[in-house]
């Protein structure tokens, strides 16, 4: 594998090992910092519809079983307005 190359490993069975392109990572792993979606589903347009499916389930278990949520009805958490991993400066010039 080169150092620039992004893989995620898992033991199988009989000490076998299978890695994964970090590629699935984005597809599959779910991330607090952006509501608790994949990256893929933030970066096509998918969170919102994704989160409107969300509040509705989660609208439907506390009409089911107010007793459950104590202090107020359950919402799933926001979605950022942007996010980054490297974020620019603000008011750099550039020369």
């Amino acid at each position: 594998l080169r150092s620039t190359d992004h893989y995620r490993m898992t033991w199988k069975p009989n000490n076998r090992v299978s890695i994964k392109p970090r590629a699935v990572h984005n597809d599959e792993h779910r991330h607090s910092g952006i509501g608790f979606h994949t990256p893929a589903d933030v970066h096509y347009g998918r969170a919102e519809a994704i989160q409107q499916q969300r509040a509705a389930a989660l609208n439907a278990a506390y009409q089911t079983h107010p007793e459950r949520f104590v202090r107020k009805p359950p919402t799933p958490p926001p979605l950022p307005e942007t996010a980054w991993i490297n974020k620019p400066e603000e008011d750099t010039p550039t020369q």
